[in-house]
């Protein structure tokens, strides 16, 4: 659709080197087009050291467990409950409380004029979709077959409905459709259901794991993926990543989500909750990307959440990029109620639905015009801020 050339990333890498790793009695976890790569697991540290050895093998990285119990790290992603009101005006849609995470970016007005994403797909990369698919404002989403795929990245197959909410939370704020109560911003978007992170655990093979959903996404012609994820501290410390690295290359998942731009997707990515820390107040990976949208959160007031995670990148770039609603923000609750939770996780997936109506009104468009044209709407386009990037975006 965008005329971008095929190049070598986007060959398949060998079987042949595949089975040749798996004949040694290595488990394959995951390979990578885009890498050319795989990643492996064995407990034998003879077939470690082989590895280096092997003429196919370019170069090697290990990653060796420490002793002991998992140790789990404490979630800086925790759902706070802040009710807002919405206001109440005549549109395609009743929008109930969710009015004011959409009128902020006149989302209304897409809808009235019938973007409301159709024909659109979004890859949803998350940690799983606990309620799904029987809760009210997925009715129309199941009706219309409009999940188009799963899959499980992290355990493997096809089944996502478990694990963890957050997923399902993200999701609504998407596709949603329960009138005068919680209407998506992307409500008849088609939509792939992708578990790339493992909700007990903070480990560095999650980061590889996106990069595999992310070449699924890929391979099923998505056009905007959502990343309300985030990564800096892990169970083993010594893989934590530091500002930095916060430069768009270092991270496996922020350069993996660059990747993923040149291909022609559209990745919007939660800028993380870390902005009341002292020690590591700015964006974690993805967030750090570069081609991407990095989006912060801030209240209907738009004021500022201090839990938004602040910018630039290390490097210096304009970081968040843009800022939405995710303070304050209503989602699907599993006993089928509504209620409001904070979180960039919240504030990207408000954006990337309007990011698909949009691009579904101007499909000639690539990635890049899209991202740069919200950027341009924006209110900070001419002064930028390391708390609000270029400010609230205006989609219509």
């Amino acid at each position: 659709n965008q005329g971008i050339d095929l190049d070598i990333s986007d060959l398949p890498v060998s079987q042949v080197y595949v089975d040749s790793l798996e004949s040694l009695g290595l488990d394959v976890l995951n390979v990578s087009k885009w890498f050319n790569s795989a990643t492996v697991f064995t407990t034998d540290a003879a077939l470690m050291d082989t590895i280096g050895y092997l003429g196919f093998i370019s170069n090697s990285s290990k990653y060796e467990p420490i002793s002991g119990d998992k140790v789990k790290v404490p979630s800086k992603y925790k759902v706070l409950r802040d009710p807002q009101k919405g206001s109440s005006e005549e549109n395609y849609y009743n929008y109930g409380t969710s009015s004011d995470q959409v009128f902020m970016h006149n989302g209304q007005m897409l809808h009235n004029n019938g973007y409301r994403g159709q024909g659109m797909m979004i890859a949803v990369t998350d940690a799983g979709y606990i309620g799904l698919p029987n809760l009210p404002c997925f009715d129309s989403l199941y009706e219309d077959n409009r999940v188009l795929a799963s899959r499980n990245f992290v355990h493997g197959g096809t089944f996502v409905n478990s694990y963890s909410t957050h997923g399902m939370r993200v999701l609504s704020i998407m596709a949603g459709n329960a009138p005068g109560n919680l209407i998506g911003t992307a409500p008849e978007a088609q939509y792939l259901l992708l578990m790339s992170e493992d909700a007990e655990s903070e480990n560095i093979i999650e980061e590889i794991n996106w990069l595999s959903a992310a070449e699924f996404a890929d391979s099923m012609g998505a056009d905007i993926i959502n990343v309300s994820l985030g990564y800096l501290d892990f169970d083993m410390s010594e893989y934590n990543h530091t500002y930095a690295q916060m430069n768009g290359e270092s991270a496996i998942i922020s350069y993996a989500a660059s990747v993923a731009s040149s291909k022609g997707m559209l990745v919007v990515v939660a800028a993380a909750n870390s902005g009341e820390d002292e020690v590591h107040p700015w964006i974690n990976a993805p967030g750090d990307a570069k081609d991407v949208i990095t989006a912060g959160a801030i209240w209907s007031s738009q004021t500022y959440a201090a839990f938004s995670s602040i910018g630039p990148s290390y490097d210096g770039r304009v970081k968040p990029d843009l800022v939405a609603m995710g303070a304050g923000t209503t989602n699907q609750e599993t006993d089928g109620n509504y209620s409001q939770g904070n979180g960039t996780s919240f504030a990207a997936p408000l954006l990337t639905g309007m990011f698909a109506c949009l691009w579904q009104q101007f499909p000639e468009k690539t990635n890049f015009e899209i991202m740069e044209a919200a950027k341009q709407s924006a209110t900070l386009y001419g002064e930028p801020s390391i708390y609000l990037g270029y400010g609230i975006p205006d989609f219509y």
